[in-house]
């Protein structure tokens, strides 16, 4: 069953060869766009490698379901030298989340998106690659490796279709991930030159026996890469580059980006914790420090400056991004908090606002592609062709955002204050921030409903035919929307494997020991990681 963790980067590795290869001989090398036999092909082959991947990863939840946390050597070489895959709750949570969403975004991308260019679902297959090699990895430089995929493809979804919007926008995002990965690389040489190591358990335990001399110089490294890991989340103020991004994205990309911020928020509660703990929390995980006093502020900034570009944002679709960094608010400031309940709190709302806001990019596609030459624009026009439908949708959607009851947004959020209230040091900050900017989002998600749906006028034809909305296109938003009820109605079961995950990322000792030394756990320390 370890095999596992390797079939989750091979598998959309080997599909996105076979799609790209199969592509480009059905159709040559002089055509924009592939044919429909080609498309056809390319399809089945994508959906093979996607289904295949979902199955690997209910595998591997279902195999680190008890605690168990399970170490993959390349080529068997002992840590530190080996390339290591370390699989536990969190990053088999990760990948389930992923591939889940993958599914439907491909379902999404059917027909006419897919046809807007060449070598969509080979880029989407090396996307995957990407992230489940980055929530895998127990090494710093194959972290940057993986990084590295899953940029590369992102620059390719995020430029299909063409249009100088998109390129203008790939410019930009090229260049900010570019010094990103500068700084990456400068962190990582730093830290391999102090410790000699850039094995994650490893630098747990060099950096905790450090020289004190050295202290300094690897605690800079650490909070450059934890500056890093905020660029890619987009957390404040380093993030005005997602709106303009994910905006100029075609739906279905925009819907599997939903996914790409959570990567670097996930990169600082996999690194942090086990490898940088004694370098940023000298009195422990949860005190309030230089990291804390960095990371919580600017998980405040975001969600408050999220909140009023919702409120100032000319279309639908740009609204749902500035929703996106609003979520990273959030997300940051479970994460911020460094402690059980805090982890717990940032994990469940991730997995929330992942799935939501996918659904809700999509959903803006659809009122778009209804309302003819106006598109998504918050501008009084002609009512929608399937407005009830699109209406209720919108109703279901923004609840579950802004965090109305009974739906998992509230869940989240009340997990976040919740958590804020046990440090004093963050409970009055956090607790009025969230109940503001959830007062202000659910007034700008009133107007926003408004606008689009509370005009009844003569309906405008798509700008083409191939655009207009069929019944297959809602999908996939109705599957998304039915998992995020399922978040919601399997509340108590999900919120315990959130705070089992949340407790297992904060027990360093086993990890490194886990990794370092292979030693399999006691059947005693399976029932404890269990309750």
């Amino acid at each position: 069953m370890s095999h596992l963790l390797v079939f989750a980067v091979a598998v959309p590795m080997l599909t996105a060869v076979v799609a790209i290869v199969a592509e480009a001989s059905l159709d040559g090398g002089e055509v924009r766009a592939s044919s429909p036999r080609a498309l056809t092909t390319v399809r089945a082959i994508s959906w093979v490698g996607l289904l295949a991947l979902l199955a690997v990863a209910i595998g591997m939840v279902v195999q680190v379901e008890g605690g168990d946390i399970v170490v993959y050597r390349l080529g068997n070489w002992p840590s530190p030298f080996a390339i290591v895959f370390v699989l536990d709750r969190m990053s088999a949570l990760m990948v389930a989340m992923t591939s889940l969403l993958a599914v439907f975004v491909a379902l999404a991308a059917r027909g006419p998106f897919e046809a807007q260019g060449r070598y969509f679902h080979g880029l989407l297959q090396l996307q995957l690659m990407g992230l489940s090699g980055a929530f895998l990895t127990g090494d710093l430089f194959n972290l940057f490796v993986f990084f590295e995929i899953l940029l590369i493809a992102s620059y390719g979804l995020l430029l299909f279709g063409g249009g100088t919007e998109r390129l203008s926008a790939g410019f930009t995002y090229i260049l900010l991930n570019l010094v990103g990965s500068g700084l990456f690389l400068v962190a990582v040489g730093t830290l391999y030159g102090v410790l000699g190591t850039l094995n994650m358990a490893d630098i747990g335990v060099r950096a905790a026996a450090a020289d004190p001399a050295d202290v300094p110089l690897l605690r800079t490294a650490a909070l450059l890469l934890v500056i890093v890991f905020a660029l890619k989340g987009a957390v404040a103020p380093i993030h005005l580059w997602l709106p303009k991004t994910y905006g100029a994205a075609i739906a279905p990309v925009a819907a599997l980006f939903a996914v790409m911020t959570k990567v670097g928020l996930y990169a600082i509660v996999r690194t942090v914790p086990v490898s940088f703990g004694p370098l940023l929390f000298p009195e422990g995980l949860g005190a309030t420090n230089l990291l804390t006093q960095w990371l919580m502020p600017g998980a405040l900034l975001t969600l408050v400056l999220a909140t009023l570009g919702a409120a100032a944002a000319p279309g639908l679709k740009q609204f749902v991004c500035f929703l996106v960094l609003a979520s990273v608010g959030m997300v940051g400031l479970g994460f911020g908090l460094f402690t059980p309940a805090g982890f717990t709190a940032g994990i469940y709302y991730m997995v929330h606002s992942t799935i939501v806001l996918a659904a809700f990019f999509l959903l803006a596609d659809l009122v778009a592609r209804e309302r003819g030459p106006l598109r998504d624009r918050l501008t009084a026009g002609p009512q929608p062709e399937h407005a009830r439908e699109l209406s209720v949708l919108f109703l279901l959607l923004a609840a579950a955002a802004v965090g109305l009851p009974p739906l998992s947004g509230f869940i989240g959020k009340y997990l976040v204050l919740v958590a804020a209230w046990e440090l004093p040091w963050a409970r009055s900050q956090i607790w009025i921030t969230i109940i503001a900017t959830s007062f202000v989002s659910l007034v700008v998600m009133s107007r926003v409903g408004s606008v689009l749906f509370w005009n009844v006028g003569v309906v405008e034809p798509p700008e083409s035919d191939e655009f207009a909305v069929q019944r297959r296109d809602f999908l996939p938003t109705y599957g998304l929307l039915a998992v995020a009820v399922l978040l919601a109605a399997l509340a108590e079961p999900v919120g315990r494997y959130a705070e089992a995950t949340a407790l297992q990322l904060l027990d360093r000792d086993t990890y490194i020991d886990r990794v370092m030394n292979d030693r399999e756990p006691t059947p005693r320390a399976l029932e404890e990681a269990g309750r």
